[in-house]
């Protein structure tokens, strides 16, 4: 007997994909959602209502998914709804030998799918909602997920196709002999996991980093309500910067930045400084300085613990080593 779990965040394609392979490979399928509201005999509104905490809610769903398992006495696939807790069904995967896929799309496209039901799990099909808020929504659960579905092995890329084309092609998997699912299950990943932008990447690593700073959110609030948003006004930074760059002009970069923008000198001088971070974290700033432990010439600069702090660090022996100032001795 084999049984296949599908993990992936709400709206993925669980569902929809898992009984469309079902129904082609004639195995048994179980809904999670369904089956919890059977098991409760309420609406899934009622059910979680009392869950004060996300582990509560876990236990709910992972005493459902363990009653699944053991009225599994065929082939099956079963659409599992995100747990975060992952040793709440940890054993229960090893016990069963179940073979974990997880699925994944894009946030963009995961968001696409979101649907809305009411207080009795009925669907409103005239309230879609806000695409912007669902593609926010989407993003948080992904990362909220992420470190528990990191435990599952193997990884199905959707890429926006629709639940058929999935169907057919993990039906096409699962058929094979497990010894060439590692090849399978990478030749979706190289054709159908979104390859980041280098521009994009670079971009989302500044923004992450200014979200982080403690110092921003509430400058953010006051100074770009109504203007260009977040990304756009780290663009517009790093575009200035790039002129600079190119313009040759005496000022000094960030008296060029200013003059050009209506931002705030900490302001700039946050995302000028996470964006050297970045080429930091990546080995692209070297220094002409030789290592004062083995002697070898190449040296980067590497972001330190505190804000603006920085640090040297030998490519070749890894030595660390901090640059001190005169008046600092």
């Amino acid at each position: 007997m084999k049984i296949y779990a599908l993990f992936g965040i709400t709206c993925v394609g669980k569902s929809t994909i898992g009984k469309l392979l079902s129904d082609r490979m004639g195995y048994d399928y179980y809904d999670m959602d369904d089956e919890i509201q059977e098991y409760y005999n309420d609406t899934l509104d009622n059910i979680y209502k009392d869950c004060c905490f996300p582990m509560s809610r876990d236990e709910k769903q992972a005493k459902v998914f363990s009653h699944i398992l053991h009225k599994c006495k065929r082939d099956t696939i079963i659409a599992v709804s995100p747990m975060y807790y992952y040793k709440l069904f940890r054993n229960l995967l090893k016990n069963y030998s179940v073979i974990c896929i997880e699925l994944k799309d894009t946030p963009e496209n995961i968001a696409k799918r979101v649907i809305f039901t009411d207080e009795n799990d009925e669907i409103i099909v005239d309230d879609i909602g806000e695409y912007k808020e669902n593609l926010r929504d989407v993003k948080y659960f992904i990362f909220r997920y992420k470190n528990t579905f990191a435990h599952l092995e193997w990884k199905f890329y959707i890429g926006g196709r629709s639940a058929l084309d999935c169907a057919d092609e993990l039906e096409i998997i699962l058929k094979a002999s497990p010894e060439f699912w590692q090849d399978m299950f990478k030749r979706n990943k190289d054709e159908y996991m979104p390859v980041e932008n280098p521009y994009e990447k670079y971009i989302n690593y500044i923004i992450r980093r200014v979200q982080s700073e403690k110092s921003v959110p509430a400058y953010l609030a006051s100074e770009l309500e109504g203007k260009l948003g977040l990304k756009g006004f780290i663009e517009e930074i790093l575009d200035n910067q790039m002129a600079w760059f190119e313009s040759g002009s005496e000022a000094d970069e960030l008296t060029y930045i200013l003059q050009k923008t209506s931002y705030k000198e900490e302001m700039i001088e946050i995302v000028l400084w996470f964006a050297e971070c970045y080429q930091m974290k990546n080995n692209e700033i070297s220094v002409y300085v030789d290592c004062l432990k083995c002697g070898y010439e190449k040296v980067f600069l590497k972001e330190g613990k505190e804000l603006f702090m920085t640090y040297f660090v030998c490519e070749k022996c890894k030595t660390k080593m901090v640059e001190v100032y005169k008046d600092e001795q």
